[in-house]
C-alpha cells in the first residue's frame, strides 16, 4: 500500500479509499470463484466486482461507512472516475525515475 492511500470518486463527489488488501483479494473470490491474481480482468463486470471489493475491504480497514451494495456502488461510478483511479493506481506502482544529482552552481 501506498503512503497515501488512493481514492476512487463517486459521481456524488464523494471519495472512498480504494486499494488491495487481503480482505479485497478473499472478498473477490467468495464473490466470483476466481482468483484474482490469475483473473484477466477483461469485462467491465469482473473490474467493477473488484473495485468494490477493494474499496470494501479498505473502507472496513478505515472504519469508513460503506453503506451500498455492489450495485449501487456502481451506480455512482463514471466510465471516467474508474479510468481515473486505474490511472492513478498504475502511476502508484511504476518505479521513480531516478534523475541524476547536479552540480552545484558555483
Amino acid at each position: 500500500m501506498s503512503a497515501m492511500p488512493l481514492t476512487i470518486k463517486l459521481t456524488n463527489g464523494k471519495r472512498l479509499p480504494c486499494y488491495t488488501t487481503m480482505g479485497a483479494l478473499r472478498r473477490f473470490k467468495r464473490l466470483t470463484g476466481q482468483d484474482p491474481a490469475t483473473c484477466a480482468f477483461d469485462d467491465t463486470d469482473t473490474t467493477l466486482t473488484f473495485l468494490y471489493c477493494m474499496t470494501s475491504a479498505a473502507c472496513s480497514a478505515e472504519g469508513v461507512p460503506l453503506d451500498m451494495t455492489e450495485e449501487e456502488f456502481a451506480d455512482r461510478l463514471t466510465p471516467q472516475a474508474v479510468a481515473d483511479y486505474f490511472a492513478a493506481m498504475n502511476a502508484e506502482t511504476q518505479p521513480k525515475k531516478k534523475t541524476a544529482p547536479t552540480a552545484p552552481r558555483l
